[in-house]
């Protein structure tokens, strides 16, 4: 498996917005850089399995956004998904991009610390039972934390083992 862990700036939001007119971590073509240079760097200079099959896409706090934002709208690049105290959307918003057929092909690891300040255990809850609803296969869990390393280093083996066994699930020997 090979793990790419871009930063995507403070509060970029993982969209591409205009280039600022002075210097800024926010603007700037955030989504496009994710889903299609560096997906092209890394096929380029390693050796990939470039179906989206064998891609996924992991994002901690606004990059747990990201993965909506960014992968959910890709799903053509990505098809399994983590995010850990992740700045979830709306349920109803990825809708907008992806149809339940297609969620029914994807995979999902979503967690989130109770006591977490900064980000909404509640929208990972509702996104998690969203994603049930439509029948995808969504591993989620609520636990004590908050918005800290700690909390999602603990996740971060369930995630991981979530998208080895996507990959495994799509052929992958």
């Amino acid at each position: 498996m090979i793990v790419v862990m871009p930063n995507a700036g403070k509060q970029s939001g993982y969209t591409d917005t205009d280039a600022p007119k002075g210097p800024s971590d926010s603007a700037g073509p955030w989504a496009s850089f994710i889903y299609k240079d560096i997906v092209g760097e890394v096929d380029r200079n390693y050796r990939t399995l470039p179906q989206p099959e064998f891609r996924g896409i992991s994002g901690i706090s606004m990059g747990g956004g990201g993965v909506f934002k960014v992968g959910v709208a890709h799903p053509e690049v990505f098809t399994s998904y983590a995010s850990h105290m992740g700045a979830v959307p709306k349920p109803e918003t990825i809708t907008l991009t992806t149809d339940s057929g297609k969620l029914a092909k994807l995979d999902f690891y979503l967690d989130h610390g109770i006591q977490d300040h900064m980000t909404s255990h509640k929208a990972t809850a509702a996104m998690a039972e969203y994603l049930e609803s439509v029948g995808t296969n969504v591993i989620w869990e609520l636990r004590d934390g908050g918005h800290n390393s700690a909390f999602y280093m603990t996740g971060m083996p369930k995630s991981m083992k979530m998208h080895s066994d996507h990959f495994m699930k799509n052929g992958l020997k």
